[in-house]
C-alpha cells in the first residue's frame, strides 16, 4: 500500500467514526432547544425538547439531565410522558449545586415515543448546549446504581468540524479509487 494511500484510508476512518461513533447502543439523548417568548422582562425563556432512544427503561430505572447552576434557573418539567414520573429540582448558585430533570419509569417497558420537556431561563451567552445525563437503576437493596453516563446532543445540525471531516473521508475514498484505477 502506498504511503499516499494509507494516508486517505486513515482519513477515510477517521472521518467515519466522527459521525458514527464507537458508543453505538448506548443510551442516546438528543434535544432541540427553542428560544420561548419571554414572558418576564431580563428573563431569556428556553426550551429542550429532549428525545431518549436506545435504551429500554424496566420500572425502577430512569435517567438523570443537570442542569449548570451557572446558566440554567427556573426548571419546568412539561408533561409527563406514559408510563413516567418526572421531577425538576433547581439549581442552587447559593450552594453551588446543579439542578437536574429527572425522568424514572413507572411501568414495564415505559414509553419513549413522546419527547420530554424542560422550559427555563437562560442566562449563557447564544443558544443552550449540550448536557451532562446519567442513566440509573434503583435496586431492590435501595440506592441508586448508575448504569451509564454521558452528554445530551443536539438533533438539528451537525457540527461544522464533523461535516469538515466527513468530507476528507469521502475525499480520500474518491482519491483511493481513482488511484487504484490507474
Amino acid at each position: 500500500m502506498s504511503k499516499a494511500r494509507g494516508v486517505f484510508l486513515v482519513a477515510g476512518i477517521l472521518s467515519l467514526t466522527a459521525v458514527f461513533p464507537a458508543h453505538v447502543g448506548a443510551s442516546t439523548i438528543t434535544f432541540t432547544a427553542s428560544d420561548l417568548t419571554d414572558t418576564t422582562p431580563g428573563k431569556d425563556l428556553w426550551q429542550y425538547s429532549y428525545v431518549v432512544s436506545d435504551h429500554v427503561f424496566a420500572a425502577d430505572t430512569g435517567f438523570t439531565i443537570y442542569f449548570d447552576y451557572r446558566f440554567f434557573e427556573d426548571l419546568v418539567a412539561g408533561p409527563s410522558p406514559a408510563g413516567w414520573d418526572l421531577l425538576v429540582a433547581q439549581p442552587n448558585p447559593a450552594l453551588p449545586d446543579d439542578g437536574f430533570f429527572d425522568a424514572l419509569a413507572s411501568s414495564n417497558p415505559a414509553s419513549l415515543s413522546d419527547p420530554f420537556l424542560v422550559s427555563f431561563v437562560w442566562s449563557g451567552t447564544g443558544a443552550p448546549a449540550s448536557q451532562r445525563f446519567e442513566v440509573y437503576t434503583l435496586p431492590v437493596q435501595g440506592g441508586i446504581d448508575i448504569v451509564e453516563e454521558g452528554r445530551t446532543t443536539s438533533s438539528v445540525i451537525p457540527e461544522p468540524g464533523t461535516i469538515f471531516l466527513l468530507g476528507v473521508g469521502v475525499l480520500g475514498l474518491v482519491a483511493a479509487k481513482r488511484r487504484r484505477r490507474r
